[in-house]
């Protein structure tokens, strides 16, 4: 019987929540289960054994006498297999004993009720016929992803030369998911035990219904990513993001320089931004955010991502030392509701997404192996007050199938969903094709989609080496 032991203690568990949903979510898989901890945004895998001691919590079966539940719960995950051995049935229940101690010391259990959620899905014949011939864990399927990118919108008020949305296929009259679809998905997710979500774009706050389209996933019991450009936090938005407490941000950062910043962004509105520099009113906007963030105290994570090419892999000391003066501004330090680790600068190569690769925008591998020696060299001596990571690594480019920005490996964990109900491993794949009755979660289930033959043969193409597994 397996339970993972890292499971939170104490405080960890008594974060303020905006809505009635649990703690705690089990969602059911072929193998077992997932045990999704809210606060954390994190699941834990449960082999079938602890996932039968969980379910003998559903309803109100279990006795309220201690002796007889543990009796129960025994007969749950053993049945009779013990019946002719004592000693191994002793062992089994002693066991039993010291699992439910931990579950209750986490609060996942009290006596004979389990404070948490069992998500119904459904678990399809064909996986649990592959489970039964799969001794490989690391091999099994998933019932659905335990992540999703959800892109609300194409449209961005930058034109970034590297940046892989603009080699999206047309739209072809396809229309952008409305409020109304984008609320029916969250449910559908969460139905489907699917309980973190990165919003992203385009430009997503851009939105009108964004701060709404937040909260409804919040309330839901979703674990919320926010993908946003430091210039795009202004007042508004920052009050939005505070107030619904999202506790994970990406920022995307693109340069150390003025000019290099402007070069990159290449923003739509050139006459707006010759008066104001992007980067100027990046560091005013992210001041202002880390300081609403200060003083409310609120728990939160925030990357920084830069996604490095040649105009700005010269500029990595400046997009540092940028980020150590305005959290020395501000006098941010541990306690003012962030962790050591909280706040993370990420160094990672624009990949080339586009059919021409062009060779004097993306980094080569020389490039990248000093990218990843400037990243281990100025992470080591503990000059600054945030962790400095990169995904960058040191074998060819043409190997590399995932997208920068993109957390849990596309397509094994994640998916990706685009602005117009597309369903895809990963946003790099959506690429390639367009919109179709096949793909269309208009049309399909999330879990359909997921078990499809386009999902299916993704995988059989990209080894788990390829994907950095």
């Amino acid at each position: 019987m397996c339970v993972n032991a890292g499971l939170p203690v104490g405080d960890n568990l008594s974060r303020e929540a905006l809505s009635n949903f649990p703690e705690f979510a089990v969602r059911n898989e072929a193998w077992g289960s997932f045990i999704f901890v809210r606060s954390l945004g994190r699941y834990y895998a449960l082999d079938k054994q602890m996932s039968n001691l969980l379910l003998a919590y559903r309803g109100e079966g279990l006795s309220q006498d201690k002796d007889e539940r543990l009796d129960q719960l025994y007969r749950a995950v053993y049945g009779n297999a013990d019946a002719c051995d004592k000693s191994k049935e002793a062992l089994n229940r002693k066991n039993i004993q010291q699992v439910v101690m931990l579950l209750e010391a986490r609060g996942v259990v009290k006596d004979s009720r389990f404070l948490g959620k069992f998500v119904d899905n459904v678990v399809p014949d064909i996986l649990q016929a592959e489970d039964e011939e799969n001794e490989d864990a690391e091999k099994r399927k998933l019932v659905a992803p335990l992540s999703v990118n959800l892109q609300l919108t194409r449209t961005c008020r930058n034109h970034c030369r590297h940046c892989w949305v603009l080699q999206m296929p047309s739209a072809d009259g396809a229309r952008e998911l409305d409020k109304k679809e984008v609320k029916e998905l969250i449910e559908r997710l969460v139905a489907s035990g699917v309980f973190v979500i990165n919003f992203c774009g385009g430009f997503a706050v851009g939105r009108k219904d964004f701060a709404e389209l937040v909260k409804y996933a919040i309330d839901k019991g979703m674990y919320v990513n926010v993908s946003v450009e430091g210039a795009a936090l202004t007042k508004e938005v920052i009050a939005n993001l505070i107030s619904l407490e999202v506790r994970n941000y990406r920022i995307g950062l693109a340069a150390g320089n003025v000019t290099t910043w402007d070069n990159m962004r290449r923003p739509n509105n050139e006459k707006a931004e010759k008066s104001s520099s992007s980067r100027d009113r990046f560091v005013k906007r992210v001041y202002d955010f880390l300081m609403r963030h200060k003083q409310s105290k609120h728990s939160a994570k925030i990357a920084f991502r830069v996604a490095v090419v040649k105009t700005n892999s010269g500029e990595y000391l400046n997009m540092a030392q940028m980020l150590r003066d305005i959290l020395s501004e501000i006098k941010l330090k541990i306690g003012d509701g962030f962790k050591k680790g909280d706040v993370v600068l990420h160094l990672d190569p624009a990949w080339a997404v586009s059919p021409s690769n062009d060779g004097n925008l993306f980094l080569n591998e020389n490039e990248i192996k000093d990218l990843i020696a400037w990243v281990n060299n100025n992470n080591a001596d503990g000059q600054y007050p945030f962790i400095i990571e990169t995904r960058a690594k040191e074998k060819s480019l043409a190997k590399r199938h995932t997208l920068d920005g993109f957390e849990e490996p596309g397509g094994f964990r994640s998916c990706f969903i685009s602005w117009n109900g597309g369903m895809y491993p990963n946003a790099e794949w959506s690429l390639t094709r367009k919109l179709d009755k096949d793909n269309d979660i208009r049309q399909h289930s999330i879990g359909d989609i997921w078990l499809n033959n386009d999902f299916s043969n993704f995988r059989q193409h990209f080894d788990r080496m390829q994907l950095g597994l």
